[in-house]
């Protein structure tokens, strides 16, 4: 009689669910848990429950708890597995994947996890091949189409993917995802009308589809429809103020429009949420340049060569502010830092040419005339003009 009062709540836990009534779905798969402590079922529930609010740490505990008393239930080995991927453990999720696939060698969800699994580790014809297997099992299932053209488009192999993308259509037309990744497979073939159709038709079913309006955007970025990638960037922030990559490319915008203190303010927005974004790093920087603005894009580049002090052109471009502002002592030391960086760098060799020109050490600048020569024929020439010039 307990268990069937058990089941009872389980199954009411089961309908709650279906409906997402997570709060009462939670109540009756615990009360039937209060009847039957040995009741995997309902641990099973409780964990799916879990991993559908994101609360994965009590959803492993939830569904090892099941397994425990039940060892054998392939879906309890899957879910688990699931939540380990949301954790980050690939190696524990495909354990628990292959162990659902001993129990039911006929599990085409499990097929479609290790899939998912070996596509993170980089491994691709094993994922190719898990896709496949759960086609084989379920030659419906929408998602391993999807994912078998993730594994085509990651090794660009651009016409299977847009091969699957559209079988994933063809079963679930209301697939947004797959409309959108067409879109991506159409903007890397540069087919840009193409692939403004599919992000528009991902717009469509999901109009809060932030990245869709993202790549709407450069799309039309690469139409010079500069309005319509304005308009597209600023629904993507009010769906996701935290949109860096949207931030970064509205400046962009701004500054093909000669929008400076627009573009600017993008960009610190971008730095805000991402303070090691080196591209709007750099892009600040010459912002303040073009404006003569030398000592805040010194203060930019700082904070550049905080991200990565190896690199010789944030070394190079300090130098060069270092020269406007007649820092030229400063000047010398940055792009002296550059060279030790790129031996071979022709802007860092013109530019203390430069250096050495304005304070009249001409055999220093000749010495890096000499070494252009071998480097860049054209910046040697003009090199010696100016020394020529200024002697």
């Amino acid at each position: 009689m307990d268990n069937l009062n058990a089941r009872a709540h389980f199954e009411r836990g089961m309908v709650y669910l279906e409906q997402g009534k997570l709060k009462e779905a939670e109540e009756e798969y615990k009360i039937a848990l209060e009847i039957d402590p040995q009741y995997a079922e309902a641990y099973f529930g409780l964990g799916g429950l879990y991993y559908l609010q994101g609360k994965y740490n009590e959803a492993e505990k939830k569904l090892k708890k099941g397994l425990d008393i039940n060892l054998k239930y392939a879906e309890a080995h899957f879910w688990l597995g699931i939540v380990y991927i949301r954790q980050g453990k690939l190696i524990e999720t495909e354990e628990e994947l292959k162990i659902a696939l001993e129990i039911d060698p006929q599990y085409a969800e499990a097929h479609f996890g290790l899939g998912m699994v070996y596509f993170e580790q980089k491994k691709y014809k094993e994922a190719e091949d898990e896709y496949k297997k759960a086609l084989e099992i379920n030659p419906q299932y929408a998602e391993a189409h999807f994912g078998l053209g993730f594994v085509y488009f990651e090794q660009k192999k651009y016409k299977e993917a847009e091969d699957e993308y559209k079988k994933a259509l063809e079963i679930d037309p209301q697939y947004a995802e797959a409309y959108f990744e067409l879109g991506e497979v159409y903007t890397k073939q540069k087919k840009y009308k193409e692939a403004e159709d599919e992000y528009k038709k991902a717009l469509e079913i999901d109009p809060q589809y932030a990245e869709a309006h993202f790549e709407l955007g450069e799309v039309y970025t690469e139409q010079k429809k500069y309005k319509e990638v304005e308009e597209e960037l600023k629904i993507a922030l009010e769906i996701n103020p935290q949109y860096a990559d949207a931030h970064f490319l509205l400046g962009l915008v701004y500054v093909k429009q000669e929008k400076y203190k627009e573009a600017e303010e993008e960009m610190k927005k971008a730095l805000e949420i991402n303070p090691q974004y080196a591209d709007a790093h750099f892009v600040l920087v010459g912002l303040y340049y073009f404006q003569g603005k030398y000592k805040k894009a010194e203060e930019e580049i700082k904070r550049r060569l905080e991200i990565n002090p190896k690199d010789e052109k944030t070394h190079h471009d300090l130098g060069f502010v270092y020269f406007e502002q007649k820092k030229y002592k400063e000047a010398k030391e940055e792009l002296k830092i550059a060279l030790e960086i790129n031996p071979n760098y022709v802007e860092a060799h013109y530019g203390l040419g430069l250096v050495y020109i304005v304070t009249q050490k001409y055999q220093e600048a000749k010495k890096e005339c000499e070494i252009l020569k071998k480097l860049d024929k054209d910046k040697a020439d003009k090199l010696n003009e100016l020394i020529e010039k200024n002697k």
